[in-house]
């Protein structure tokens, strides 16, 4: 975050970055009345005398849907608090983008309004509609963040000095997430069951909450591709290349009769040129041998063919890959 005072210009060539103290200030405003509106869907329950307790149970999905979204709104604060780490000031086009993360965290109440009287007094095609408006305002929500950081990326002058681009990059991946999973989620609530979209929606706050400081750079594909079930085989293991901190590069190695698969051998791209692919190679062919491998394969771009060449590979196939 830049130290000058709000409307100070700060080096950031044509983009006029200013100090985003206001626009800080402004957006933690916002979240304070948000979250406390919330309360206002509690209400004290009409009871007779002796009855206070079963009025209070019969409030008990208002206090449900209260307890869901304070804890949303909470952890969309420390993702909005966490985003303005990455850079040292803000942009007008910054600073529009930001409104519309807002207006998606002030539209929480209402839904959150539908849910609880649904769940009090509602029927299940009552709460189907309640839980697809729910996953419908937060997906829309996630659009916003999506384009704040592909902003950032492609604006690398407002990145903070500690920040690199790989660790802006990372940061895209959450709110597709967040996106299309809040899509399925409503999806599933209609079609399947309103319980399955509500218990969708939970999980993805605590994805949010846990990912509330942002993926690491070790965390991207790599995390999701070789985590849980792929590490925990007995026959294949997952490399990360760590200095100071940072996870720099990325390697997979599969052993299979004697033979050891090489895979994923990733640097990221401000550590490229200093033998780091080679190195991580080098540890799964060490590790493979030990294991009892005699030869290895691997799969690899033109770029990376003469590496592997200089390594006493040789090509004995070529391969056609496609996209759209």
């Amino acid at each position: 975050m830049s130290a000058g005072r709000e409307g100070t210009q700060a080096s950031g060539g044509g983009l006029g970055v200013t100090d985003a103290g206001r626009l800080a200030a402004f957006s933690d405003g916002v979240f304070a009345i948000v979250i406390t509106l919330l309360v206002l869907d509690l209400r004290v329950p009409e009871f007779h005398e002796g009855g206070l307790a079963e009025g209070l149970l019969g409030e008990g999905p208002a206090y449900l849907a209260f307890v869901v979204s304070f804890i949303y709104v909470g952890v969309l604060w420390l993702n909005h608090h966490a985003v303005l780490q990455l850079v040292r000031g803000t942009t007008a086009a910054f600073s529009s983008i930001n409104l519309g993360i807002l207006f998606g965290v002030v539209i929480i109440p209402f839904p959150t309004a539908v849910l609880a009287s649904a769940l009090a007094d509602g029927n299940t095609d009552d709460l189907r509609v309640a839980v697809v408006l729910y996953a419908f305002a937060a997906a829309l929500m996630s659009a916003p963040w999506w384009v704040l950081f592909a902003y950032v990326r492609r604006h690398p002058e407002l990145r903070a000095d500690s920040v690199d681009q790989e660790q802006v990059r990372v940061q895209e991946a959450r709110p597709i997430v967040g996106l299309v999973l809040y899509g399925l989620t409503g999806v599933l609530g209609w079609l399947v069951t309103p319980l399955l979209g509500l218990i969708g929606v939970v999980v993805m706050i605590i994805f949010h909450g846990a990912t509330s400081q942002g993926l690491r750079h070790g965390d991207g594909l790599f995390g999701s591709l070789m985590g849980g079930a792929v590490l925990d085989a007995e026959r294949i293991d997952g490399y990360l290349y760590e200095e100071a901190g940072e996870y720099l590069g990325t390697g997979l190695g599969m052993r299979t009769r004697g033979v050891v698969g090489v895979f994923n051998i990733a640097v990221v791209p401000g550590a490229r040129g200093r033998g780091l692919g080679r190195a991580i190679t080098e540890k799964v062919l060490r590790e493979g041998v030990a294991a009892g491998a005699d030869a290895a394969y691997l799969q690899t771009s033109a770029l990376g063919r003469p590496l592997y060449e200089s390594m006493g590979f040789r090509l004995l196939e070529n391969w056609t890959a496609f996209h759209a």
